[in-house]
């Protein structure tokens, strides 16, 4: 399942390469979360204190700013970047992943204290959602160009209106045991010297639907995911690193 818009963001065939504008990882922003939906879960009964006192979050860890707390949403965000989100019937757990190894990225850990607490709860679906953007250098319509250009064939279909045709691709993987969503778009990146790069945002989503399944089943395929959640990043690593974006 795909996590809702937050509403503060933590701190901000084969290819011809002829024609492929330069991918480059200067800037590399990664983004995990773990999106879980519940009919259990519910603002006005999660609230900031109980992730504290079941043993979620850390007692030392602090906040980054005032948490966002009403009927509907609660918003936590940390000073490690690590934020948590509640809406009715669903709670995502998300985080910052650049340059970070397995060891030191949390949210699975908190994932899975989150069901060992709530071990009743009416789950319906686990989402492992991982975010990359990778930038494109010098030209500032490359991301389209690498959509219109590289990934898709060329064609008349592409020349209709009076501008050039933009483009976002979605593509759906049956794997094994999950299906596998991959979003491509267009995006901009405001340096802090006001410098805007022109960058691809790939937005994963491995989703284990648990509406389905008994109650057996559905603990397995919760144990399942949260515990293979890094081999599910490294595959989509691996999708983006050899069929995406070739080492020029």
């Amino acid at each position: 399942m795909e996590k809702s818009a937050v509403l503060e963001k933590p701190p901000e065939q084969s290819l011809d390469h002829s024609t492929q504008p330069h991918l480059e990882n200067q800037i590399d922003i990664q983004e995990l979360s773990i999106v879980i939906v519940a009919k259990g879960a519910n603002p006005a009964l999660l609230n900031p204190d109980f992730f504290v006192f079941s043993g979620i979050v850390p007692k030392d860890w602090q906040l980054a700013r005032n948490p966002v707390v009403s009927q509907r949403v609660i918003q936590l965000v940390f000073q490690n970047g690590i934020s948590i989100l509640v809406e009715l019937g669903k709670i995502s757990f998300s985080e910052s992943i650049s340059a970070k190894s397995e060891e030191e990225i949390a949210i699975a850990k908190m994932a899975a204290k989150y069901v060992e607490t709530m071990p009743q709860a009416d789950y319906q679906g686990i989402g492992i959602n991982p975010k990359r953007i990778v930038t494109l250098k010098d030209q500032p319509d490359a991301a389209q160009k690498y959509l219109t250009q590289t990934l898709l064939s060329p064609g008349e279909w592409q020349q209709f209106g009076r501008e050039p045709m933009q483009a976002s691709l979605n593509l759906s993987y049956m794997l094994e045991d999950c299906r596998f969503q991959l979003s491509i778009n267009p995006t901009q990146l405001r340096l802090p010297n006001d410098e805007q790069i022109s960058g691809l945002l790939f937005s994963g989503n491995f989703h284990y639907e648990l509406s389905t399944v008994t109650d057996t089943e559905r603990q397995q395929q919760i144990h399942h995911a949260l515990s293979n959640w890094y081999g599910l990043v490294e595959t989509y690593r691996t999708l983006l690193e050899t069929k995406f974006l070739p080492k020029a």
